[in-house]
């Protein structure tokens, strides 16, 4: 089995904590839970795309449309503007050069 080094124990913890604090306010300051799941898939899909894994792209797509959302929902519509027609489509291009890649 894969040892874990100092640095990735540290990364485990960290990120956890920080979902753990992303919970804990969400709750704290009665945030909509899309607000909530945003913030913790948006964590997520950093974590696992510095780990290169492959779902980042199902994490980031995840993120990106719950962030689309809660944008629209606080009338924030350039970024709304910017995820639907710049973050997303990379998201799935960056999936196919991903996929091309390994082939």
């Amino acid at each position: 089995m894969n040892k874990l080094n100092k640095l990735e124990i540290f990364n485990y913890i960290f990120f956890s904590c920080v979902i753990a604090f992303c919970l804990i306010y969400g709750f704290v300051a009665n945030e909509h839970i899309l607000t909530t799941i945003t913030c913790i898939t948006g964590i997520l899909y950093m974590v696992f795309l510095s780990e290169r894994n492959i779902l980042n792209f199902i994490i980031g797509f995840l993120s990106t449309t719950t962030y689309i959302f809660v944008a629209f929902n606080a009338t924030f519509y350039g970024e709304v503007i910017f995820y639907i027609f710049f973050d997303l489509p990379m998201i799935f291009i960056s999936y196919f050069i991903w996929k091309k890649h390994l082939d």
